[in-house]
């Protein structure tokens, strides 16, 4: 599939790329996207300014 990928802290690394297609586990869903977004303050991911989130539950 293409995905619209970013290395984190490496600056204009944005780009769009074939990865693997994903493969649901057990008590999860795969869904097919018919449109997708983007926004404007997502521009500071571009100059690799990328901070990781906290991690998940």
């Amino acid at each position: 599939m293409r995905a619209l990928t970013v290395r984190p802290g490496e600056k204009d690394s944005l780009e769009v790329r074939e990865v693997p297609d994903s493969v649901p586990a057990d008590g999860e869903l795969l869904v097919r996207g018919l449109a997708v977004g983007g926004v404007r303050n997502g521009q500071g991911d571009r100059p690799g300014r990328v901070r990781l989130g906290p991690a998940g539950p």
